[in-house]
């Protein structure tokens, strides 16, 4: 018991000693946001992790109709605006008909620098988040292609398209930070 607390007392004050040189050294791009716009960008991060576990536990189910709806409507293109429908009631299909309506009509991306986040954003950080929405919507793609009996082959393509959304985050949360 005490050996433990010794151990962790020293791991805590190792932090306090290594986190001012790790923090001085760290060289990712900062983005400067205005307040408002940082706290909501944080906690849309966030939820995008929160996504991606859904997004897993729907993959373990064999649920590949969930894992595409949540990477399509809360993750791809216009997912603002998917979250907006879902807040008013509007369910699954009317929000993919939405989307296909966008799509129609020329906004496959979500209409440019949109009126979310993205306008405050500088362009290389723009296109990193793009990357991520066309992953997102690539991994639905996969997984509405999967039939009604999965085969290996098929966990094993929706599997891939979910890795390049996390590299997606990866190369993202490796090149820029906002604090």
């Amino acid at each position: 018991m005490i050996f433990r607390m010794l151990a962790l007392v020293g791991y805590i004050t190792s932090l306090f000693i290594l986190a001012p040189a790790a923090i001085a050294d760290d060289t990712r791009e900062k983005i400067e946001l205005p307040s408002l716009v940082q706290e909501k960008f944080l906690i849309e991060m966030r939820g995008n992790l929160m996504k991606l576990e859904d997004i897993m536990g729907a993959l373990a189910k064999g649920d590949f109709k969930e894992v595409a709806n949540i990477a399509d409507l809360k993750m791809g293109f216009g997912h603002g605006q998917m979250e907006q429908m879902e807040k008013m009631g509007k369910s699954t299909e009317e929000m993919l008909s939405r989307k296909n309506q966008m799509r129609k009509i020329g906004m496959p991306h979500g209409g440019g620098q949109g009126r979310g986040m993205g306008r405050y954003m500088p362009e290389n950080f723009r296109a990193m988040g793009q990357n991520l929405h066309q992953a997102s919507e690539d991994l639905a793609e996969k997984a509405r292609s999967v039939g009604t009996s999965p085969s290996v082959k098929d966990y094993q393509a929706v599997i891939s398209s979910l890795e390049d959304v996390s590299n997606a985050c990866t190369s993202c949360h490796q090149a820029f930070r906002v604090r």
